[in-house]
């Protein structure tokens, strides 16, 4: 049963005033009470269905206050909370470019992230001595080929000898033992040659700086640079040209004193 009377002047939260008709399953049938513009009488409108209707206008703008009062609340607390998570969000975007940072100060920790994303295709593995260089697919390489008897292990770690920095190696296995090699990732096969060329050029310029006699040359040092389109100063082919005629007449000594000295052993027992 209703509490209001049918023809009561009713209100809602705004303060805007009816005429109570009935109520029916939970709400109230009000028809509008509008005012002539002009000549300030008041008139009936549409008839409508409200959930909340009031004997008062200052209970119904009190209503509302309360309503307004508790949203401004959960509002302020909403804010409150953006503040803090626009914060954290902040200061995790400002580790995240510290990080970065830091990972460009080193050549090699730029590489890190590809490396997590698995965007490293070719890796340009260099000797520790003698020069040259190969390109090794990551395809070509697994953490475990037993019955190839290889076994690779991709590591980036410091180095405290007169290189210093950190680098990549990547570990052979054979036969019960290994060994580390530096490596170069790369994105693609175009950086891995571009990369490769680099090295070679670097070598030969070191080589270059040394006097002619303290050189050390390798043929697959000049081998590589031939496959990978790098230039070998004339002078460097000259030397390695003479020091293999060297060797070869040194072989040949060697060779020559050997069967002199088997021919000896065998003089007497022809006798």
């Amino acid at each position: 049963m209703s509490k209001f009377e049918v023809g009561q002047d009713v209100y809602d939260e705004h303060g805007s005033m009816y005429t109570y008709i009935a109520q029916d399953s939970g709400e109230h049938i009000v028809r509008e009470v509008l005012e002539d513009s002009e000549s300030g009488e008041p008139y009936e409108g549409d008839v409508r269905t409200l959930r909340n209707v009031f004997a008062s206008p200052e209970v119904g703008r009190q209503k509302l206050d309360a309503r307004l009062s508790a949203l401004q609340e959960k509002i302020a607390a909403a804010e409150l909370e953006l503040h803090d998570v626009q914060g954290a969000i902040h200061a995790a975007n400002k580790e995240v470019q510290a990080r970065a940072d830091r990972l460009k100060q080193h050549e090699q920790l730029s590489f890190l992230d590809d490396y997590l994303q698995g965007k490293i295709t070719h890796y340009v593995e260099v000797p520790e001595y003698g020069g040259g260089c190969a390109i090794i697919s990551v395809t070509d390489v697994s953490d475990i080929e037993r019955h190839d008897r290889k076994f690779r292990l991709l590591t980036l770690s410091g180095s405290t000898d007169y290189r210093g920095g950190i680098h990549w190696k990547l570990n052979h296995y054979s036969d019960g033992s290994g060994w580390d090699k530096a490596v170069h990732p790369c994105r693609s096969l175009e950086e891995a040659q571009e990369k490769a060329r680099q090295i070679l050029e670097a070598q030969i310029a070191q080589l270059m700086t040394k006097p002619a006699g303290n050189r050390v040359h390798t043929n697959h040092l000049f081998q590589c640079c031939e496959k990978h389109g790098v230039t070998v100063p004339q002078v460097l082919l000259d030397e390695l040209k003479a020091t293999l005629n060297q060797a070869a007449i040194t072989r040949r000594k060697q060779l020559q004193a050997e069967i002199e000295q088997i021919d000896a052993k065998l003089a007497p027992a022809a006798i």
